[in-house]
C-alpha cells in the first residue's frame, strides 16, 4: 500500500524474503500505481515464472521503466535459466537501464545470447553478473562486448571463474573501452591477471 502513495523511493530490495505467489500479486498492484521506482530487486524470492512476468508486466505500466530485475525463479520452479535469460533480453530492449543476473539465470549455455544483444545495446548503464558461475570463455565473450559497447558505466564481475586467459583478455578490452567508470573484479585475480589489468589502467 505504501508504494501506491510514495513518491520518493525510487529503489527496493526485497530479495530473499520468501515471498510466494500472493505477495508478488501485491506487489505488481502496487507497481501499476507507483510512479517514481527505477530499481526493483526481487530475485531469490519464491514466486514462478508466471509471478515474474505479472511484475514485469506491472512495471511496463510503471511509466519509468527504467530498471527491471527478474526473480531467480528458476532455482526452485524447475530450473529454467532460458525463460529468465529471455527475461533479461527483452527487459534490455525495452529500456532497462540496470540488470543483475544470477547463476540460476545463465545456466549452462553462458551468456551468449546477454553478449549478443548488448553488443549494440545503448541503454543499459549498470550490470551485475557477481557470483554468476561464469567461466573462461564467458569472460572472453564480455570482453568483445566491452571493445563495442559505449554505454555501460559499472560492470560487476566479482567471483567469478575466469582464470587468468580471462581477465587479460577484459583488461585489453579495457584499453578500448572509452564509457566503463566502474569495473568490480574481486575473487578472479591471479598474478598474471593482476599485471595485465595495471597495464590497461
Amino acid at each position: 500500500e505504501a508504494l501506491k502513495v510514495n513518491t520518493s523511493v525510487t529503489d527496493l530490495n526485497v530479495a530473499n524474503n520468501n515471498l510466494r505467489r500472493s505477495d508478488g500479486a501485491v506487489l505488481a498492484n502496487a507497481l501499476k500505481v507507483n510512479k517514481t521506482l527505477t530499481k526493483l530487486d526481487f530475485s531469490g524470492n519464491r514466486f514462478n515464472h508466471a509471478d515474474c512476468n505479472a511484475l514485469v508486466a506491472a512495471i511496463e505500466v510503471n511509466k519509468t521503466r527504467t530498471t527491471r530485475a527478474r526473480s531467480a525463479a528458476a532455482s526452485t520452479h524447475g530450473g529454467d535459466s532460458t525463460a529468465a535469460m529471455r527475461g533479461h533480453i527483452e527487459a534490455l530492449r525495452d529500456g532497462a537501464t540496470s540488470l543483475i543476473c544470477t547463476a540460476d539465470d545463465i545456466g549452462l549455455d553462458g551468456i551468449a545470447a546477454l553478449a549478443e544483444v548488448l553488443m549494440t545495446n545503448s541503454g543499459l548503464k549498470n550490470l551485475s553478473l557477481r557470483d554468476a558461475k561464469l567461466s573462461e570463455s564467458d569472460a572472453k565473450a564480455l570482453a568483445d562486448v566491452l571493445k563495442r559497447n559505449t554505454s555501460l558505466n559499472t560492470l560487476d564481475l566479482s567471483n567469478n571463474a575466469f582464470g587468468e586467459d580471462g581477465i587479460i583478455a577484459l583488461a585489453e578490452a579495457v584499453k578500448v573501452n572509452t564509457s566503463l567508470t566502474t569495473l568490480k573484479l574481486g575473487g578472479n585475480l591471479g598474478p598474471d591477471g593482476i599485471v595485465a589489468l595495471a597495464e590497461a589502467l
